[in-house]
């Protein structure tokens, strides 16, 4: 019993090390980027930071598998809309009874369906096969980055001090990611 406390002891140590490990290289990674971008890096106060989010393989694929389902959703509704829209100036153009004017919509609607069928031909097919990779994923339960809120004061260009809090994403290693879309394409060989 007393074996099983001191290796249970001794895990929740192992755990908090490097738990603290990994904080002090995120704050000392903002450091860095602080000195690197802000206008006063010697007014920078760090004042909270504090995991709120694992970015896995799967959440990231989810967003992805939506988004483009928005889109593909969104063409659709579009050419619907633009196939409802010619029928009813055709049929206008055509009780109107002027030669000219139904020659003239039935020129104009030709040209635009060669425009609509690029979007079937060509975005949507596009946007399909971008929905089958992310679909891949979808079960993964592979870490890309965390999101940790990241609350600090700074000077404004003014020099006003003010309170600002935003997020920002760290990979495994605690290096700090610019473009998190990139990174996580990248990271799942996606790109």
């Amino acid at each position: 019993m007393n074996i099983k406390l001191n290796y249970f002891i001794i895990a929740i140590f192992a755990t908090v090390s490097i738990s603290c490990s990994k904080e002090r290289k995120i704050k000392s990674n903002i450091e860095t980027y602080v000195q690197k971008k802000f206008n006063d890096p010697g007014s920078y106060e760090l004042v909270d930071l504090k995991l709120i989010d694992t970015v896995t393989e799967s959440k990231f694929a989810s967003t992805k598998v939506n988004l483009i389902n928005e889109y593909i959703s969104s063409i659709q509704d579009y050419l619907k809309q633009r196939k409802e829209a010619n029928e009813k100036e055709t049929m206008q153009a055509f009780l109107s009874g002027n030669t000219f004017r139904v020659y003239s919509v039935t020129d104009k609607i030709e040209k635009e369906k060669v425009t609509l069928a690029k979007y079937v031909s060509d975005s949507i097919p596009i946007a399909q096969k971008e929905l089958e990779k992310f679909n891949s994923f979808l079960n993964s339960d592979k870490i890309l980055y965390y999101r940790y809120s990241h609350e600090y004061r700074a000077k404004n260009n003014l020099g006003a001090l003010i309170k600002i809090n935003d997020t920002i994403r760290v990979d495994e290693d605690g290096q700090l990611i610019d473009n998190f879309n990139l990174f996580s394409m990248t990271k799942m060989n996606l790109k």
